[in-house]
């Protein structure tokens, strides 16, 4: 989504009573326009799926089609 467009979504968010938002890297997440608008945003690390549930469901989506996971295995896990 282009900054543009997502001003006008975090501003109806703000309307609703949103007051903090947990987003990724995004450039558009972290343009001025999108901060000046009020809401606290916490960002997460570069690259972190285990902390973005969405990544779950993308995740159970590619199961149920056949496709292979894309989940890093325990040992890749422990090592970042």
């Amino acid at each position: 989504m282009k900054q543009d467009s997502l001003v006008g979504v975090v501003q109806r968010w703000e309307a609703h009573g949103v007051e903090v938002m947990v987003w990724d890297r995004a450039p558009s997440h972290r343009a001025q326009k999108v901060k000046a608008v009020g809401v606290k945003m916490i960002e997460q690390p570069a690259y972190s799926p285990e902390l973005n549930p969405v990544e779950r469901v993308i995740e159970q989506f590619c199961c149920s089609r056949g496709r292979p996971s894309v989940r890093r295995s325990g040992a890749e896990e422990s090592r970042h």
